[in-house]
Formats: C-alpha cells, sequence, structure tokens
C-alpha cells in the first residue's frame, strides 16, 4: 500500500444467490449508511486473506455455517467524501438456513432489477450490472 493509499479501507463482499435472488443485508441505525441495503461482508484486517476474512465476516455479523468463498465477482474503489473503500467482491456459498442478521436491521433476498429501486450502499452499486449479466446467461 502507498502513502496515498492509507486512507482506503479494503472491505470484501459476499455475493450470495438462491434462485436468481441475491442476499442483501440492511445496515442497522446507529451506523455508518444506516437504512442502506449492502452486500453481506466487512474490513480486511491488516496482514488477513480476503477470502478468510470474508469468510471471518459472514460468521460474526450473519452466523454463516458450511462458508465457502468461490470466484471473485469484480473489484471497484468508491469515494465516500470522508472515506474511500476498496471492495472485492466474491461469489460465496453456504448453509442458507444458518443465514440470521446479528449486526444488520434484517437481510433480504432481491433480483438484480430489485436492487436498482432500494437504497442500495453506493460502494455495492457496480455491481448490479454484473449480477443481471450473470443473471440473464443462467439456463
Amino acid at each position: 500500500m502507498t502513502p496515498a493509499d492509507r486512507d482506503v479501507v479494503h472491505v470484501v463482499a459476499a455475493v450470495i444467490e438462491d434462485d436468481g435472488r441475491f442476499l442483501l443485508a440492511l445496515r442497522a441505525a446507529g451506523k455508518s449508511l444506516a437504512g442502506h441495503w449492502e452486500f453481506p461482508g466487512g474490513k480486511v484486517e491488516v496482514g488477513e486473506d480476503p477470502r478468510l476474512a470474508l469468510a471471518r465476516e459472514l460468521e460474526e455479523e450473519l452466523s454463516a455455517k458450511g462458508v465457502n468463498v468461490d470466484s471473485p465477482v469484480g473489484r471497484r474503489q468508491h469515494d465516500y467524501g470522508n472515506i474511500k473503500v476498496l471492495i472485492d467482491a466474491y461469489r460465496v456459498t453456504c448453509n442458507l438456513r444458518s443465514l440470521r442478521p446479528l449486526e444488520h436491521e434484517r437481510i433480504g433476498w432481491f433480483s438484480p432489477a430489485q436492487m436498482r429501486a432500494i437504497l442500495l450502499a453506493p460502494a455495492d452499486e457496480f455491481l448490479i450490472p454484473m449480477l443481471t449479466t450473470a443473471c440473464q446467461r443462467a439456463p
């Protein structure tokens, strides 16, 4: 990381699909971006492997069991003004029955079209076209 990148926070996000819909979590009141939906995940600790960080975050935030971090979906840097985030998104499989919000207001399943109509965290918006294309290719 260069000195210019010190203010960039590295985060990871999970793209968890079930029948053409994707898991989103609603940020709780009192947190930054409260009321925004986001792909679940969190911060990568210094020296931590991003895939391991994502598995850890899913266990901590959603009580996820059987987490398998698969292929990368995309990477993007987003500037919120007061903070910059570098987001790495990965496809993830896990035991869907184990999921419950521990740090979010609630979780929900959304199609890419539905994501365009909700208040989505701006850093996550770049994923919608990728998910739309992936859904169109699926048989």
